[in-house]
């Protein structure tokens, strides 16, 4: 007997894929563009509509503009990634490029005062071939390990 379960069923393309009825909710967001209301709205109560906003092409220029005048370093990586739209982690390490060049043009063009800089090893990679950690020293009665 064929009930209105198995028509549904077979309307659906679910032979094969039974799993294909079953309704997941989304976990991704869904964009939201910036309108005047939303704007109000944010500026006032400091409500954002979704955790993905799209700016408009006028909100999007107005954007630029002012990034152009007040963080020329970040400008062009804000343009690609506005009028570009990459996806996730394409634009990853475009800053440390940027930040690269502008040393390399800095250091080129003797604007950097190298007896005032600090380094840290932070970004500096470990030599191949370096042994594991060393044996931690323990130094209290309760035998707790040294931060050093």
């Amino acid at each position: 007997m064929v009930t209105r379960y198995h028509r549904a069923w077979a309307g659906a393309g679910c032979w094969l894929k039974p799993a294909c009825l079953i309704k997941t909710p989304n976990p991704r967001p869904k964009p939201v563009v910036w309108e005047p209301e939303r704007i109000a709205r944010w500026q006032t109560s400091g409500y954002l509509p979704s955790p993905v906003m799209v700016r408009p092409p006028a909100l999007a220029r107005t954007f630029l503009e002012y990034a152009a005048e007040h963080a020329r370093d970040l400008h062009p990586m804000l343009h690609l990634m506005t009028y570009r739209g990459p996806r996730r982690g394409e634009a990853f390490g475009v800053f440390d490029e940027l930040h690269r060049l502008l040393l390399a043009k800095l250091n080129a063009a003797n604007r950097i005062d190298w007896s005032r800089a600090a380094m840290d090893g932070s970004h500096v990679d470990a030599k191949d071939g370096v042994p594991g950690q060393a044996r931690r020293r323990l130094t209290a009665a309760n035998r707790v390990p040294s931060t050093i």
